[in-house]
């Protein structure tokens, strides 16, 4: 069920300031967060001129982005509840491609709970800690929840250490002399 279209506007605003500051490219794809909450996440990809190939489905990068906001918002969630520090990064990837997604493509990660206690496991334990998760995309405009790929994507983290801002390089060498 998608949630309230406040929510969804907050959380896409989210996704749009902190893509422009750190991915400014994940913005020219319009990507829309249809659903964030503890148990899943739904990021939708539109079909449009700048995410679609030669044969008007969505390009394989659209999709692999799809994937990553996915699975990497439901974890920057869990991690902003807990409010420490933790690195997020994928490992790895493997895509299964069933059909050409030919319409705005829907990118769901149901994993909530497990990332939740990854993000647990990596406070508690300070060492990287990884879980493969799944995402599936579809095309609910033409195909319902037909999946149209399904991705894994192995999400690691570890807890950051916040380090004092180091002075200017002038400062540095100044105190040596």
């Amino acid at each position: 069920m998608p949630a309230p279209i406040f929510e969804r506007l907050k959380n896409t605003l989210f996704l749009r300031g902190w893509a422009f500051l750190k991915v400014p490219l994940i913005n020219m794809m319009g990507p829309r967060v249809r659903e964030l909450n503890d148990d899943r996440c739904a990021v939708l990809i539109p079909l449009r001129y700048w995410t679609k190939n030669h044969f008007n489905s969505l390009y394989i990068s659209a999709q692999i982005t799809g994937a990553d906001l996915s699975a990497g918002l439901l974890a920057m969630h869990h991690i902003r509840k807990k409010g420490n520090a933790l690195s997020l990064i994928f490992k790895d990837l493997r895509a299964d491609f069933k059909k050409r997604p030919d319409s705005d493509t829907l990118f769901t990660c149901t994993e909530g709970r497990e990332i939740k206690a990854l993000v647990a496991q990596a406070l508690l334990s300070g060492e990287r800690t990884q879980k493969t998760v799944t995402i599936i995309a579809s095309c609910p405009k033409k195909y319902g929840n037909e999946p149209v790929a399904e991705f894994q994507l192995t999400l690691s983290l570890k807890k950051t250490q916040k380090t004092a801002k180091k002075a200017p390089v002038r400062k540095r060498l100044a105190k040596k002399d």
